[in-house]
């Protein structure tokens, strides 16, 4: 999938549809459809060429407007020195609810308020099924019917809770604001085409090299999964791309990026994150990706010297591979760690995320939220 910018979208029985002048949102069906925007409120009807539209209600003309972003950061560095009797950090974000960003704080509430609503869909339709089950020895006729109603009642309650739950933000992204987030989607779809990408779970210090094929640290890591689209949280008229780590998933938007976790959702400013890149050496004890170079040799059981231990049995070779290694961080505890195969797979990725730092905090974007027509 890639880049767009929606002017119209459907979230259930709603439209919302976005102009220079403001959003609306109607609802109905067709030839016959009820609407708000900012024009006022208006009926809707016609079909095969011939449509009446008539406003309700009106109001008076104003302003385009909007909502500018932005917060202060820190720089990350690598992650801090191993401690506690385990000798491990853990590199992971904190709870996502507590990593807010102030100027989301409304939008960010809207959502987790939203989340906690319960979802009525699937317990209509176990119901559905039980009366279907109950019905069906009294007949086929009895059975089809009841099967026909319970699925209409299924789909309607699904259509509710979608309406209910659902947070829609529509942006509208002025032409440089549009060009870096275009730079920035590219970017981590960039990271998509690696042969690898890793998150690093923990970091160990060992200073048992010789068993550990001379490497003073071990790294605990898992693969990452990098997506564009759909949000679960929230309805946007952009693609929104995606890093999914081991423990937490970052979502990145126009202004801001949205992190979830088992503990909920957080916010982050651009401004507030800080990113940076090195060139780490790596010992594959696996399969060797596509795009990796190879930057020196190991052995499995190693002498002080480099050389191999002479003492062990099957004692292989191992190739170094210099992977890119990319840190990020914020003082309101996002933390996450990249190991990519490609040494220069990040690079577009981070210089785009820069360019838009330096553009949230200025820049014409505008998002309206909307919870209810």
């Amino acid at each position: 999938m890639g880049f767009y910018i929606r002017k119209s979208m459907s979230v259930g029985p709603l439209r919302f549809n976005l102009s220079k002048s403001g959003i609306g949102v109607s609802g109905g069906m067709t030839g016959l459809r009820l609407g708000t925007g900012p024009r006022g409120t208006y009926i809707h009807a016609g079909r095969g060429g011939l449509y009446y539209r008539q406003y309700l209600f009106t109001h008076p003309r104003s302003r385009r407007g909007g909502a500018s972003v932005g917060a202060p950061g820190m720089p990350p560095g690598a992650p801090p020195a191993p401690t506690g009797p385990s000798n491990a950090v853990t590199i992971a974000s904190a709870p996502a609810n507590a990593i807010t960003d102030s100027s989301a704080a409304a939008l960010l509430d809207e959502i987790r308020a939203k989340r906690r609503l319960p979802a009525f869909a699937p317990f209509v339709g176990v119901l559905c099924l039980i009366a279907v089950l109950a019905a069906l020895p009294h007949g086929a006729v009895a059975g089809a019917l009841a099967f026909v109603l319970g699925a209409a009642a299924t789909v309607a309650c699904a259509l509710n809770d979608l309406q209910r739950r659902a947070v829609v933000v529509m942006y509208d992204l002025d032409p440089d604001t549009e060009a870096a987030f275009r730079a920035l989607y590219d970017g981590v779809m960039r990271l998509r085409a690696c042969a690898a990408v890793w998150s690093v779970v923990s970091q160990q210090a060992t200073p048992d090299y010789k068993r550990n094929s001379g490497a003073s640290s071990l790294l605990q890591r898992q693969a990452a999964t990098i997506r564009d689209g759909s949000v679960p949280f929230l309805t946007t008229n952009i693609s929104i791309p995606s890093i999914v780590l081991h423990s937490d998933t970052l979502y990145f938007f126009p202004d801001r990026i949205f992190i979830t976790n088992a503990a909920g959702v957080g916010a982050v400013s651009y401004e507030d994150i800080q990113a940076h890149a090195q060139l780490g050496r790596f010992v594959e004890d696996g399969a060797v990706p596509r795009d990796a170079v190879q930057v020196d040799q190991t052995w499995r059981y190693v002498n002080k010297d480099g050389s191999p231990d002479r003492r062990f049995n099957g004692n292989r070779a191992l190739p170094i591979m210099g992977y890119q290694e990319i840190f990020f961080a914020s003082q309101t505890g996002v933390r996450a760690y990249l190991q990519i195969s490609d040494q220069h797979g990040g690079d577009a990725f981070l210089q785009a995320l820069a360019a838009l730092r330096g553009l949230t905090g200025k820049s014409s974007i505008w998002a309206n939220a909307f919870s209810k027509p």
